[in-house]
């Protein structure tokens, strides 16, 4: 398997899940030649953070750049746990550095308006890469599991179910979220990528990698 990892922000926790990052670089090492790059999001911190400059007033491209910058404070924080098993903090679009057996890890795009999701997305096509999708719900599910207790997992499903599901109450907010930004499974669609959606047990991620059984949502063209 060779695969771009989107890391949702809301997986690394806000304080940091330190021990869950000791078993990530775990993971990464086994995997890191599996591994082209890893892309970080911002998670809880950055609506923290973008919820603080909407009520200071400030425009949704600063608050975008506030948004952006967590990401980055994340993707250093990555980068810290992993050590030797890395090259340290990298910029998304140079991905020449993704070359060899240590593995880089990235933050958000400069540009206001895109995610981690779709500067990974477009790592994944520049890389000929699997997309793999580490999020706090684990999948892709029939609604909202936050809000719904009897929300269904869905296992596998095409690009096409994925957007209607991704355009529901789609409004392209900062901080909003999605299992996959709806920017990015555009990306992915167009040069027909496998996806995974998983969540962040480390076991069932060696599955996935192992190409054993595993848990989450799988995205076929």
């Amino acid at each position: 398997m060779k695969a771009v990892i989107s890391l949702g922000g809301s997986v690394i926790g806000f304080p940091p899940d330190v021990e869950w990052l000791k078993r990530f670089r775990s993971f990464v090492k086994e995997f890191r030649r599996d591994i082209v790059g890893i892309v970080v999001g911002g998670g809880q911190i950055a609506r923290t953070y973008i919820g603080a400059a909407r009520e200071l007033g400030a425009s949704k491209f600063l608050q975008d750049r506030v948004g952006i910058n967590t990401t980055l404070l994340n993707a250093w924080l990555v980068a810290s746990a992993l050590g030797d098993v890395s090259h340290g903090f990298a910029s998304t679009f140079y991905p020449i550095t993704v070359e060899g057996e240590k593995v880089p890890v990235f933050g958000g795009t400069e540009y206001p308006g895109l995610t981690t999701d779709f500067a990974a997305a477009l790592l994944a096509e520049m890389t000929g890469s699997d997309f793999v999708n580490i999020t706090r719900v684990g999948g892709i599910y029939d609604k909202n599991p936050d809000k719904h207790p009897d929300a269904k997992l869905i296992r596998r499903m095409s690009y096409a179910e994925l957007l209607r599901l991704a355009q529901v109450g789609d409004k392209r907010e900062p901080g909003t979220s999605f299992p996959i930004d709806i920017a990015a499974i555009h990306i992915l669609r167009r040069s027909n990528i496998r996806t995974y959606v998983v969540g962040k047990d480390i076991k069932n991620l060696r599955k996935l990698f192992r190409g054993e059984e595993w848990t989450g949502t799988e995205i076929t063209p």
